[in-house]
């Protein structure tokens, strides 16, 4: 899934994209973060559809 969230978020002005795996976002958040996973390509994509067009 490496860069497909950039992908498909492209070049949304009000919601820009880091180009960072999560796991380097997580690990920088002063709160723990619990990943749900391994997932599906296709299904951890449908959260995105429709959402910045």
């Amino acid at each position: 899934m490496k860069r497909r969230l950039k992908t498909i978020t492209t070049n949304h002005p009000e919601n820009p994209t880091l180009d960072l795996p999560c796991r380097r976002v997580f690990e920088a958040d002063q709160r723990k973060v619990d990943g749900i996973g391994p997932m599906l390509k296709d299904e951890a994509v449908k959260a995105h559809e429709g959402a910045w067009d």
